[in-house]
C-alpha cells in the first residue's frame, strides 16, 4: 500500500468544527484529534477513509517536527523543554522564554530560575497541550509551540498545511 501523500488541507466539511483543517485542530483542538484517530481506529481499522488518513498523518507529521528556537539558556541547541509552575486551579506560568535544549546544564539553569519552587518540564511536542485541562493553560502551550517551531501568530490552514508537509 503507498504511503499517504496529501495534496492541501483537509477541511471539514459538517459538524461543529466545519471549515476548520486538521492542521489548524493540531493546534486548537488536539484532543479531539486525537479522540478521533482512536475511535475511527476502532470503527475500521482497515478501511481508513480520507479523513482517517489525514488525521493519521497530521498527528505523526506533528510527533516528527523538531523546534528550530535555540534555547535561551546556552543560544546553541534547538530548545527541548518547556518550564512551568502553578497549579490547575489557579492556571500555569509558562512561556516561550522559559524554555530549553536537553544539555542538564540548560534544565539546571532554568529549573534554578524559580523564586521558591522547581518547575515541572514537558517535551515541545503537540501532545504537551492535553497535559493541561484549562483552555487558558492549553493556549499557552499552544504559543510556546508556536513560537519554538517559529510560526506566524495567525495561522493559515495553508501555512499549517506547508508546516506539516515538510
Amino acid at each position: 500500500m503507498p504511503a499517504y501523500e496529501p495534496t492541501g488541507p483537509y477541511i471539514l466539511q459538517s459538524g461543529p468544527k466545519k471549515g476548520l483543517s486538521i492542521e489548524q485542530l493540531m493546534f486548537s483542538n488536539y484532543e479531539w484529534l486525537v479522540f478521533m484517530k482512536n475511535f475511527l481506529n476502532e470503527k475500521s481499522p482497515d478501511a481508513k477513509n480520507q479523513l482517517h488518513k489525514h488525521i493519521e498523518w497530521v498527528l505523526g507529521q506533528g510527533s516528527r517536527r523538531s523546534p528550530t528556537m535555540i534555547c535561551p539558556q546556552c543560544g546553541k541547541r534547538p530548545v527541548s523543554y518547556f518550564s512551568y509552575l502553578g497549579s490547575e486551579q489557579f492556571g500555569y506560568s509558562m512561556g516561550a522564554t522559559y524554555t530549553c535544549c536537553n544539555d542538564e546544564d540548560c534544565i539546571h539553569r532554568l529549573s534554578t530560575r524559580g523564586i521558591e519552587k522547581k518547575p515541572a518540564f514537558l517535551s515541545i511536542d503537540h501532545s504537551s497541550i492535553i497535559h493541561f485541562k484549562s483552555k487558558r493553560d492549553q493556549k499557552k502551550v499552544v504559543d510556546i509551540l508556536k513560537k519554538c517551531y517559529e510560526l506566524p501568530k495567525r495561522l493559515t490552514k495553508e501555512t499549517l498545511f506547508a508546516f506539516f508537509n515538510k
